[in-house]
């Protein structure tokens, strides 16, 4: 695992598909694996199984966080292939709320080179929960996100974060269809 991050934290952007893999491989084969794919706090029986829970769950959304601090600091190339694994690992590792938390504030971040790609693994964050029934999970962080959506500055780009939103957390098949093309042409319009 620790050879992985290493990797990871290197400049070349050879070592970024490999290193993943790695990555990938250690979290899926772990010794909580079992436990913490489609993590349900609530079937824990004791609470010292409800703490060992939370304590491989914090690990897990802290390597979540490390790739999207490293998609931060990556060309668009890198950024796409960690982009590619990171709905699968906050599906899989990080419990809805936190994983919603955690993508909301990315989307969030004034200083992140690649919106668009954060904007598609949020609309896949989305879908994930869309999958799962929790509509109203989907309501709820819209609805509290909203005002921080609103106050983005400039406007444009308040405008294209919106417009995400609304698009990738719409329950309409036709509406969330549009949102790949819209994305791109909001974006074009905002730089």
């Amino acid at each position: 695992m620790q050879l992985a991050i290493k990797r990871l934290n290197m400049p070349h952007s050879q070592c970024v598909a490999s290193a993943l893999s790695l990555l990938l491989t250690c979290m899926y084969t772990g010794k909580d694996v079992d436990r913490l794919i489609g993590i349900n706090f609530d079937a824990a029986e004791t609470d010292e199984e409800m703490m060992s829970l939370r304590d491989a769950a914090f690990v897990s959304l802290e390597k979540v966080t490390f790739l999207l601090d490293r998609m931060r600091k990556s060309f668009a190339s890198d950024a796409k292939i960690i982009a590619a694994v990171v709905p699968l690992l906050l599906e899989d590792f990080v419990d809805t709320t936190q994983a919603m938390n955690k993508m909301v504030s990315e989307v969030l971040t004034s200083h992140q080179p690649h919106p668009v790609i954060l904007a598609v693994i949020m609309a896949q964050a989305f879908d994930t929960l869309r999958r799962r029934g929790l509509l109203n999970e989907i309501r709820d962080w819209v609805i509290l996100s909203l005002g921080s959506f609103i106050q983005r500055s400039p406007v444009e780009r308040a405008i294209w974060s919106l417009s995400c939103l609304f698009v990738s957390a719409s329950n309409n098949v036709w509406v969330h269809s549009l949102y790949p093309p819209l994305q791109f042409l909001l974006l074009c319009c905002v730089c």
